[in-house]
C-alpha cells in the first residue's frame, strides 16, 4: 500500500538519525531531536528544520556550558562591554543566535564551515 514510500531515502534518514538519539545525554535536547525526526518521517519539513535547529543549539549551548564558558564570556565582553557573564544555558541566550555562532567561531567551538553552515 505504501508503495515508494516504504524504503525510500526519508525512511533511511530517519532511521540513521533515530540511532542518534542514544548518544544525546540532555533529555531536552533529546526530545527536541526526537520530535524533529517525528515531523521529518510525517513530511512536516518546516516544523522539523525549525525543531532540528533548536536540538543544534541546545547541544552547542551545553558543549559551551561545559568546556568553553569562560572563553565565551571572555569573547562576548570584547564585542560588548556591558556583557554580564554567562552562567547557564539561559545566559547564553541572552545573545543574538547569529552573534552566538560568531562568538563559538572565535572561540573555536565551531569551525568556519559549520559556522557558515548553521548561519
Amino acid at each position: 500500500i505504501a508503495g515508494p514510500y516504504v524504503a525510500g531515502p526519508s525512511v533511511v534518514a530517519a532511521a540513521s538519525l533515530r540511532s542518534h538519539l542514544p548518544t544525546i545525554t540532555s533529555s531536552d535536547t533529546r526530545a527536541f531531536v526526537e520530535e524533529a525526526i517525528r515531523c521529518f518521517e510525517a513530511k512536516l519539513l518546516r516544523v522539523a528544520i525549525v525543531l532540528s535547529w533548536v536540538g543544534a543549539l541546545s547541544l552547542i549551548y551545553d558543549h559551551v556550558v561545559a568546556h568553553n564558558l569562560a572563553a565565551f564570556n571572555a569573547e562576548a565582553k570584547k564585542r560588548d562591554p556591558k556583557w554580564k557573564d554567562a552562567t547557564s544555558r539561559d545566559g547564553l541566550a541572552r545573545v543574538k543566535e547569529h552573534e552566538f555562532l560568531q562568538i563559538c567561531h572565535a572561540i573555536s567551538v565551531l569551525g568556519k564551515n559549520v559556522k557558515d553552515e548553521l548561519e
